[in-house]
């Protein structure tokens, strides 16, 4: 759920991006910063529980996939970048 939500707002932003290219400025709703952010937590949370349970599973590919997504597109905060990279580092030595 929050990962597709996140995912959402990652094409938001491009579109955002792409209309001030043309000289238009979007404008966003009050609050889009905050819920940007909460929603890139939640969604780095659902990936991390997900990429636990894929390593558990031994699907390493999976837990890779779900692991570099969230580090590359998503913001993680410093703690949970912390468990992104203890998951990675996990399925290495695995």
């Amino acid at each position: 759920m929050y990962i597709a939500a996140a995912d959402t707002l990652r094409k938001a932003d491009g579109l955002i991006r792409d209309a001030a290219g043309v000289g238009v400025a979007l404008e966003t709703p009050n609050g889009y910063a905050d819920r940007h952010a909460v929603v890139f937590a939640r969604a780095v949370d659902q990936a991390i529980a997900q990429a636990t349970s894929a390593g558990q599973r031994a699907d390493y590919a999976r837990c890779v996939e779900l692991v570099e997504r969230a580090q590359q597109q998503w913001e993680p905060r410093t703690d949970q970048q912390y468990q992104l990279n203890r998951l990675l580092h996990d399925v290495l030595v695995a």
